[in-house]
C-alpha cells in the first residue's frame, strides 16, 4: 500500500494515528536525551548514555501533560466555549504533571545515579519544581500546537467543503429554473383567471406561488425570519391536503410567539416532505400527519409525527443523513434531532437554539 503523508497526518485509522503518536514521542525522548547528554559533556562527567534513561523516566509527564489537555480540557471546555474552565484545568493539569516530575527526579533519577556513582540531582523543592515546569510545558507546548493547528485545518476543509456543496446544489438549483420571473408572471395569470372559475384552485396556485418565491430567494440568506419558515411549511402542507384530499389528515399546531426571531431557511421543509412521502403510502386505509411547533425564547423545537405502513420502511437514510450534517454546521451542538421509527409511526424531534446560528456558512 502506497503511504501517503496526509494520511499519516490526518487520517483516524489506528496505524496511522500510532505512527504519528509513536513519532512525536520517539523525538521529544531523542531529544531531550540528546540535550542532557550535552550537559553531561559540557561539564566533562560521565554518563552521557543514561542521559537517554532518564529522559524516558521523564516521558510519562509529557504524555500526560499533553493528552489531558488534547483529549480531556479541549473537548470537554474549548469546543463549549468556556474558556476560564479550560485555564484552570490546564494549570491544574501543568501543577500536576511538574509534581510528577520533581517527584520522578527524587526517586527513580536519585536512585539510578545513586547505583551508577553519577552525581545526585539538585534536592531544592522550587528548583526541582521550575526544573519540571520548562520541561513539561515545553513539550505540551509542541503537542498542544500541532493539534490546534489540525483542528483548524479541518474546520477550514469543512467549511469549505460544505460551501462547495452549497454551491453545487444552487447551481443545479438554477439549472432546474424556467425563468422564475416567467414562471410567477404565468401563475399570476393563472391566479386572476382561477379566481373567476375556482376560488380553490386558485388559492392553490398562489400558495405554489408564494412557496417557489419563498424557495429560490430566501435560500439564498443565512437566515430567515421564524414566522416566513413556518409560513412557508403551512402552505406547503395545505398544497399536500390539496393534492391528497380525503387520503390524508393533516394535525397543525403552533405554540408561541415567532415574532424577531430568526432561523437557517428551509431547515423544516426536508422532515415534512418525509413525512408526506411515507405518511402518505398506497399500503395505509387512512394516513395522517401531525405537525407541532414550539416556540420559546430563543429555543424552537419542531415535531412531525406520520402513520406508516406496518414494516416499511421511513426513510432511506440519506435524507435524514444530510439533515444532520446540515444541522451540525448550522447548530453545532446547539440542536438535537430525535428520530424514532416505529412499526406503525415515525417520529422526528428537532430542537434547536434560534440564538447559535453559525453566520460563516448559509
Amino acid at each position: 500500500m502506497q503511504f501517503s503523508i496526509a494520511d499519516f497526518v490526518l487520517s483516524n485509522q489506528f496505524k496511522y494515528r500510532f505512527g504519528r503518536h509513536f513519532t512525536f514521542w520517539f523525538v521529544c525522548w531523542l531529544f531531550f536525551g540528546s540535550l542532557y547528554a550535552a550537559n553531561w559533556f559540557i561539564f566533562g562527567a560521565p554518563g552521557t548514555g543514561i542521559s537517554y534513561i532518564e529522559a524516558l523516566f521523564f516521558l510519562p509527564c509529557h504524555i500526560f501533560l499533553s493528552y489531558t489537555i488534547i483529549y480531556f480540557l479541549f473537548p470537554k471546555y474549548l469546543s463549549n466555549d468556556k474558556y476560564l474552565h479550560l485555564l484552570i484545568g490546564i494549570l491544574i493539569a501543568v501543577l500536576l504533571s511538574v509534581l510528577l516530575s520533581h517527584a520522578i527526579t527524587q526517586t527513580l533519577v536519585y536512585n539510578y545515579r545513586k547505583v551508577n556513582n553519577l552525581p545526585l540531582p539538585k534536592s531544592n523543592f522550587f528548583y526541582g519544581l521550575m526544573a519540571g515546569f520548562r520541561g513539561t510545558i515545553t513539550v505540551s507546548g509542541f503537542a498542544v500546537a500541532i493539534k490546534l493547528a489540525k483542528i483548524s485545518y479541518l474546520k477550514k476543509e469543512e467549511i469549505e467543503l460544505a460551501t462547495k456543496e452549497k454551491l453545487k446544489a444552487e447551481i443545479s438549483f438554477l439549472r432546474g429554473q424556467l425563468q422564475p420571473h416567467f414562471m410567477f408572471n404565468t401563475l399570476n395569470s393563472l391566479y386572476a383567471s382561477a379566481l373567476k372559475e375556482s376560488p380553490k384552485t386558485a388559492q392553490a396556485i398562489l400558495r405554489l406561488s408564494d412557496l417557489l418565491r419563498y424557495t429560490i430567494t430566501e435560500s439564498e440568506q443565512v437566515s430567515t425570519d421564524l414566522a416566513k419558515e413556518i409560513n412557508m411549511l403551512h402552505d406547503y402542507c395545505q398544497l399536500q391536503q390539496i393534492r391528497f384530499v380525503d387520503r390524508i389528515h393533516i394535525s397543525w399546531q403552533v405554540h408561541g410567539d415567532a415574532k424577531n426571531k430568526k432561523i437557517a431557511p428551509l431547515l423544516l421543509l426536508p422532515l415534512a416532505e418525509n413525512a408526506f412521502k411515507y405518511g402518505t403510502d398506497e399500503l395505509l386505509e387512512e394516513g395522517w400527519i401531525s405537525f407541532n411547533i414550539e416556540i420559546g425564547e430563543d429555543e424552537f423545537t419542531f415535531k412531525v409525527i406520520n402513520g406508516k405502513a406496518e414494516g416499511r420502511k421511513s426513510s432511506t437514510g440519506i435524507g435524514l443523513q444530510n439533515i444532520k450534517k446540515r444541522l451540525a454546521l448550522l447548530y453545532p451542538k446547539a440542536h438535537e434531532l430525535i428520530v424514532h421509527d416505529d412499526a406503525e409511526v415515525f417520529r422526528c424531534i428537532l430542537h434547536i437554539k434560534l440564538d447559535k446560528l453559525e453566520n460563516t456558512i448559509a
